[in-house]
């Protein structure tokens, strides 16, 4: 949740466009589903 606060807040500092901000988020999401998928086969 931090990462994605911090993440957002200095793509807005850089004055980066709302299109980019959307892919931060949809970037995070898939990077978060892989990581999960990945360790619950670990179990």
């Amino acid at each position: 949740m931090y990462f994605l606060a911090t993440g957002v807040n200095g793509l807005q500092l850089l004055g980066a466009d709302n299109y980019v901000q959307q892919l931060f988020y949809g970037a995070a999401l898939v990077i978060a589903v892989v990581l999960s998928r990945q360790l619950g086969r670990k179990r």
